[in-house]
């Protein structure tokens, strides 16, 4: 994620957007004070006043859009899933392909459990990235939708397109031993046997462990599951 708050960056960028370009007939409302506020919030880090006059700006006037940029990276560095989700689909309606903003929203949408929403920016970013860790994301989703058969469907085209050699970080059974990297498809066979795991088919899951352990012995996680399991 490349998300980061510049916080003088934002400051320029709000005030490009807040001197209007052309004459309008309408007289815009006036937020001077509150952009004022903003622009000082900004300057001295203090999100929580910034995001409050950001709102206060667009309850104002709604043509100030620009200013959603500065709220979704306000809710980003808050780490505030709901207004993620909620700003980040504004953003999106008009750069729907922003994979920044894909990324962030479709997080935050999982967060907050809707899941339909987020797979379709997951299902978006795949066809924009061709990644095959986001056949696993959008895997888990389905599953957690209880649409078993797609999740599996998902995971076999990792399978299938078995000459990919990309590797992925997976975290270790132990936090304190950091993450590995693993082969993508060793990890679709682990996944293949968490599915089979949840449904309550051990032995469909040891399987599926065993293979993901054949395919890369170093994976501790798959070892960890099956030594668990047969316990």
């Amino acid at each position: 994620m490349k998300l980061i708050l510049y916080f003088g960056l934002i400051a320029s960028a709000f005030v490009a957007c807040s001197t209007p370009g052309t004459e309008s007939k309408t007289e815009a409302p006036d937020t001077r004070f509150e952009d004022a506020i903003l622009q000082k919030a900004i300057k001295r880090g203090d999100v929580a006043t910034a995001l409050n006059h950001a709102h206060i700006i667009l309850e104002k006037d709604s043509t100030r859009t620009g200013l959603y940029d500065t709220l979704f990276q306000f809710y980003f560095q808050m780490e505030n899933p709901i207004g993620v989700a909620e700003v980040g689909q504004i953003l999106l309606q008009t750069k729907p392909n922003d994979m920044d903003v894909l990324e962030a929203t479709a997080m935050g949408l999982s967060a907050i459990q809707e899941y339909d929403k987020a797979l379709v920016l997951h299902r978006r970013m795949f066809a924009i990235t061709g990644d095959p860790q986001l056949k696993l994301t959008i895997a888990t989703l389905l599953f957690q939708m209880k649409k078993i058969d797609e999740a599996r469907t998902e995971i076999q085209w990792i399978v299938d397109h078995r000459e990919i050699s990309d590797t992925m970080k997976v975290e270790q059974p132990s936090q304190a031993f950091g993450s590995q990297k693993i082969s993508m498809l060793a990890v679709a066979y682990y996944s293949f046997g968490q599915i089979e795991y949840e449904l309550g088919n051990k032995k469909e899951a040891l399987k599926y462990w065993h293979k993901a352990l054949a395919t890369e012995p170093r994976y501790d996680r798959a070892a960890t599951s099956i030594n668990q399991i047969n316990k």
